[in-house]
């Protein structure tokens, strides 16, 4: 009886290293994927269970020491994910995807052939990113800046290499970003990538993408623009504060020193402390320039006047972001003497404007392309030469209007021109 039993266990251990590298991958895929399958959704939203699993499964898939079998399965993964998510079969897309990581993280196990193989899936759109972060993960750093480099690499292996380069926290991911998204056009799935790049990027990072968009660097298409709402920089409701000389250019170098505020209370407070460093910049040539999106109030703008006010400073230039290009005032008083100024209170509703100055009501009419239609009375009674306005407006007024009023009145040849929530005129 001993000896039949040694015999049996003999040949049982014959036959499993008989086994196929091709049949070890296939019973370990089979066995993972019920198992994913069979988790409840509570269990599959925890990380730490998912990446066990993954990760249990990873050392089987790489005991068979096959990288390229790993990579010809991960393909298979890939089409099959790409059906799925084509048929709106989000489930079934969830397991295949399961099955892809526990094939990245088997091939991340397999050294020089397995990273060889992570750089090849680097070119699948779904799996892409998953080998790209498993080359982060190994610390293959300069593997990802090749491949960004290389010419001959495809659009989707740079965009995934980059989503890798920025889980290493790389301070030029911003810069590869820009460049990429210039070649990307409207790709959809390289919007994809580049969202995944936008969640590891820094606060400075993503004010770097914005700046790229109002420099004309990047596409004005509907991915560069959902992109940016991702990053939370909106063009059309952001804030930008920088020092300029007049007339101000839209265009900035990434080496200028500016302030992004985009609501968040981490940008709000950031203010005071901008103001105090560039405030010994100013002089009769370098004037703080506020730049504001279409969408902007005088609102949210009076914040930022209260706060420049607070940090002593007297003059400002204010600007609005139109089109491909910059609107900008010439300077606007906050501080000083309004003593025998005339108080004109605004009120706009679209393209109608109603102006008030005492008792007197004057119409007027707002170009949204630019440019205010100023009424001949009202332009009469400006047209004494070198008065001075403060302009009263309400909290939903744009504050590109505000741009073009101050415009439209400097070239009626009115001389100083405030706020009337700033100055000493209403204290």
């Amino acid at each position: 009886m001993r000896f039949f039993a040694c015999a049996m266990v003999a040949t049982a251990a014959f036959l499993c290293g008989c086994v196929s590298p091709q049949e070890r991958v296939a019973e370990a895929l089979t066995a993972l994927e019920g198992e994913y399958a069979r988790m409840t959704p509570e269990r599959r939203a925890d990380d730490a269970a998912v990446m066990s699993l993954a990760g249990r499964y990873a050392a089987e898939l790489a005991a068979a020491g096959d990288a390229q079998l790993l990579l010809t399965r991960l393909k298979e993964a890939e089409r099959r994910m790409r059906q799925l998510v084509g048929n709106d079969d989000m489930a079934g897309a969830d397991v295949a995807g399961f099955v892809a990581l526990c094939l990245v993280q088997g091939l991340a196990k397999m050294g020089k052939e397995g990273e060889k193989a992570l750089v090849e899936a680097l070119a699948l759109e779904f799996v892409g990113p998953f080998a790209a972060g498993a080359l982060a993960a190994k610390g293959t750093k300069n593997t990802l800046l090749t491949v960004l480099t290389q010419k001959q690499m495809s659009l989707t292996a740079k965009m995934n290499a980059l989503v890798g380069l920025a889980a290493t926290k790389d301070p030029d991911v911003a810069e590869y970003l820009v460049l990429l998204l210039k070649e990307a056009g409207s790709s959809i799935s390289a919007a994809m990538a580049a969202d995944l790049v936008v969640e590891k990027m820094t606060e400075k990072q993503r004010d770097r993408l914005l700046t790229a968009f109002l420099n004309g660097e990047l596409p004005r298409s509907w991915t560069v623009r959902a992109l940016l709402r991702s990053a939370n920089r909106r063009p059309t409701t952001a804030i930008r504060l920088r020092i300029a000389t007049l007339p101000p250019k839209v265009r900035v170098t990434p080496n200028t020193p500016l302030l992004y505020l985009t609501g968040e209370q981490k940008q709000v407070s950031r203010l005071p402390d901008f103001l105090k460093t560039q405030k010994n910049r100013l002089n009769a040539k370098n004037h703080l320039l506020i730049e504001c999106g279409r969408d902007v109030d005088y609102r949210v703008f009076e914040r930022v006047l209260t706060a420049c006010e607070d940090a002593g400073i007297e003059r400002i230039v204010v600007g609005c972001w139109r089109g491909d290009g910059l609107a900008a005032t010439d300077v606007v008083r906050l501080r000083g003497d309004w003593s025998g100024a005339v108080k004109v209170l605004v009120r706009v509703d679209g393209e109608d404007v109603l102006l008030r100055v005492g008792g007197s009501r004057f119409q007027a009419r707002w170009r949204r392309g630019g440019g205010v239609l100023l009424s001949d009375d009202f332009r009469r009674l400006m047209g004494k030469g070198g008065v001075a306005v403060l302009l009263a407006v309400r909290g939903d007024t744009p504050v590109c209007f505000l741009v073009d009023l101050i415009n439209a009145l400097r070239s009626e040849g009115v001389g100083d021109i405030g706020f009337a929530g700033h100055s000493a005129y209403e204290r």
